[in-house]
């Protein structure tokens, strides 16, 4: 192959392989923050969860003493 060929496309190449890396990169980060996002929701819905917990369990000690 000829030297005045495969610069331009060694260069070419070299552009596409930065350029899917910096795609890739953003990616990830908004993978990230996305993981994040869930586990923030996550632990909310697990401190309501018990938070309706013991209001469930004070509602069936009070049906308990008036019963």
């Amino acid at each position: 192959m000829d030297a005045g060929i495969l610069v331009p496309l060694a260069a070419f190449a070299g552009v596409v392989v930065i350029v899917g890396l910096v795609n890739f990169s953003g990616l990830r980060d908004r993978e990230l923050q996305t993981h994040e996002f869930i586990r923030r929701l996550e632990a909310e819905h697990n401190l309501r969860m018990a938070e309706l917990d013991r209001e469930l369990q004070q509602v069936k000690q009070g049906n308990k003493a008036g019963h």
